[in-house]
């Protein structure tokens, strides 16, 4: 065989071009030219006449050059060398060309649970279907974006309420609860984490089905009680706006509560405003509420001193009985 180190780069790719793929040790020439020559294009030309699939797997695994190792990952058939490539490239985009390539779910999820980088893990999740595996990869893998992608792709509402009451992770039960579109299970996330984070995310996520469903008459109660919580009246309100005004008198009595109790103590003028709020809302839209609204006074504001605080003074509140 010519010695292609002493032929000039036109030589060689003339030469190349005709020397037959089948031709004895053609095949570990194409592979050498690939991976250790400087020229550019006598390596392209050598992938391309590469046909051993091993040969064109080393070359997907140790290549640093996009263009040749993508090359050479579209000419290999071999499910096992596909995986070799996946887990031992040294570019990590080499890595994800060959997990695209896989569809052995076992092989994924090996993929998926032990792979070192976390690009490549979560580009293994995405190829992966089954429950069980998408559960052990949430449940095993310590990179927590691995574990958002594996609940990303579940679909049975009991697990994805599991997930949602039982995951500590914002990014994870998140994801979760973004899925779920069954109310009383959203409530119930609700209303357990009531004044946390996991608690406003479930509430966001109700007003976004509110939006496209209305509000389920099963989780009236729930979000009743979350107007006792000053912090929450104006994000229950968006709620019940997203969802149309019908069951507003149902929380009356509730936002009233709230009120009271707010003016039992100093506030800051924030949370106040946003239960007044509540209340003007619900007097703007039910008009058979007036009268009941009109029997309870307002409330003055006070500076206290020269300091930004202000103090609730009920001027006059009957409180209303409440219902046995």
């Amino acid at each position: 065989m010519v010695k292609w180190n002493e032929m000039s780069l036109q030589e060689t790719l003339e030469y190349m071009s005709k020397l037959d793929s089948g031709a004895p040790n053609s095949q570990n020439y194409f592979a050498d030219v690939a991976m250790h020559d400087s020229h550019r294009p006598l390596q392209m030309l050598a992938v391309t006449k590469l046909t051993d699939q091993a040969l064109l797997a080393k070359v997907a695994s140790y290549h640093t050059d996009y263009e040749i190792y993508r090359i050479a990952l579209q000419k290999i058939s071999d499910p096992a060398l596909i995986s070799e490539v996946a887990r031992n490239a040294w570019d990590i985009y080499a890595c994800l060309l060959a997990v695209r390539k896989m569809d052995n779910p076992e092989e994924l999820l090996q993929i998926a649970r032990y792979h070192t980088k976390g690009e490549v893990r979560r580009e293994a999740v995405k190829k992966i279907n089954q429950p069980k595996h998408l559960m052990q990869i949430m449940q095993t893998n310590s990179d927590d974006t691995v574990r958002a992608a594996a609940v990303k792709k579940l679909t049975d509402p009991d697990l994805l309420f599991r997930i949602a009451r039982e995951e500590t992770v914002p990014e994870v039960y998140r994801e979760a609860l973004e899925i779920l579109e069954e109310q009383t299970k959203i409530a119930v996330v609700f209303q357990e984490n009531i004044l946390q984070p996991k608690g406003k995310i479930a509430l966001r996520r109700l007003k976004d089905l509110a939006q496209i469903y209305g509000i389920e008459e099963e989780i009236l109660p729930v979000l009743a009680k979350g107007m006792e919580k000053s912090e929450l009246v104006m994000m229950v309100m968006d709620v019940m706006e997203s969802s149309g005004l019908a069951w507003w008198a149902y929380c009356w009595e509730v936002t009233v509560e709230a009120l009271y109790e707010i003016s039992k103590r100093r506030q800051s003028w924030e949370e106040t405003k946003s239960v007044e709020s509540a209340i003007q809302t619900i007097y703007r839209y039910r008009e058979d509420l007036r009268p009941a609204i009109e029997s309870y006074a307002w409330f003055a504001h006070h500076r206290l001193d020269d300091r930004d605080e202000y103090v609730i003074l009920p001027m006059r509140f009957d409180y209303p009985e409440k219902k046995k």
